[in-house]
């Protein structure tokens, strides 16, 4: 029992890592594309992000302290810690499948967009998801090991 306990201590702290991890690579690629492709953009947190619409250093600065409150402190709380280790239970119990890593984030974009935004989803940001998908199931692959 202590070693079953001591292991999955172990693997939520990794999978602590990897959500942290994927909500970094999330905000860098919607910055990325959103600058790159020149979209419009409202500063949501499942919409990409245009850098080249902030007009000041300020609006850059309350855009970045903006993401890393909400992003990585606040929604961790309540959104996404809980997301992570959901989909921890699935794999565990499933196995670490491909499909299933990129299927979950879409479902999961698509009930917040339904939500949130009147279900008008952006092809782009389905793309930054397919990307965390693929990632994260080869983080899940390497640092998390089911028996």
């Amino acid at each position: 029992m202590t070693e079953k306990l001591t292991a999955f201590i172990k693997d939520i702290s990794i999978l602590i890592g990897i959500m942290y991890i994927s909500l970094f690579l999330k905000n860098a690629l919607q910055i990325l594309i959103g600058t790159i492709s020149n979209s419009d953009s409202d500063i949501k947190l499942y919409k990409v992000i245009n850098l080249r619409s902030e007009s000041s250093i300020d609006d850059l600065l309350f855009l970045f302290s903006t993401l890393i409150i909400y992003d990585f402190l606040l929604l961790v709380i309540i959104f996404y810690f809980w997301i992570y280790l959901l989909l921890y239970l699935i794999i565990s119990q499933i196995g670490n499948k491909l499909w299933l890593q990129i299927v979950y984030p879409i479902i999961f974009y698509l009930i917040s967009i339904i939500y949130f935004d009147n279900f008008h989803p952006n092809i782009l940001f389905i793309f930054i998801v397919i990307v965390l998908g693929f990632t994260n199931w080869w983080m899940f692959k390497k640092w998390i090991k089911f028996k």
